[in-house]
């Protein structure tokens, strides 16, 4: 695999943990959607690459916060 932004072949899988939140002032007090992807990094550039698992997509597409 080649990094999509600087075309090198250097990059590895790593195991990662995301925290996202809704980017206003009225949500910095509800939880954030918390996801563990595999992490694609170009150890070049910096480039991070994951794909989020299906339910997760439907909780931010939904806008819904993560149960507790």
């Amino acid at each position: 695999m080649t990094c999509k932004r600087c075309g090198s072949k250097h990059v590895k899988d790593f195991d990662g943990e995301v925290a996202i939140r809704i980017p206003d002032w009225e949500s910095l007090d509800k939880p954030a959607l918390i996801v563990f992807p595999e992490l694609i990094v170009c150890v070049r550039c910096g480039l991070v690459e994951f794909v989020l698992p299906a339910e997760k997509l439907e909780q931010l597409k939904r806008g819904a916060q993560p149960h507790a």
